[in-house]
């Protein structure tokens, strides 16, 4: 899906994807033409951000992360954020339910995306 942005800063979609326990990871990607803001917001479920092409920068309440082309953020349930991309972002994301075995507390960026639950960098 291809998403143009209309505005500069907009408010977090409250139509992603959710994760269940029958299907405790969900991918989403999306190809943005301009840079973007994407206000402040939280999920019930652990995020992987992933800039296929182009920087995102991830803000939190801890700090900031800045993610290059083919590096990732992870960020636990319920981590307030606001995120910022550039022009010509190809942004995927794996929506992983919270209590899945194997998931961080503490947000980080990912050079390598190794999985100890079921899933591999090709899904993102």
């Amino acid at each position: 899906m291809k998403r143009q942005a209309s505005s500069i800063t907009r408010p977090a979609s409250e139509s992603l994807p959710a994760p269940t326990l029958e299907r405790p990871v969900i991918g989403m990607r999306i190809d943005y033409d301009r840079p973007e803001i994407v206000d402040w917001h939280e999920h019930r479920f652990g995020q992987l951000l992933y800039a296929a092409r182009g920087v995102l920068q991830v803000e939190t309440k801890r700090g900031l992360w800045l993610a290059p082309p083919q590096r990732a953020v992870w960020l636990p349930s319920g981590t307030a954020h606001r995120v910022t991309h550039s022009p010509g972002l190809a942004f995927r994301s794996l929506h992983v339910e919270r209590g899945s075995p194997g998931l961080q507390d503490e947000c980080c960026v990912r050079r390598r995306l190794t999985c100890t639950f079921p899933c591999r960098a090709s899904l993102v």
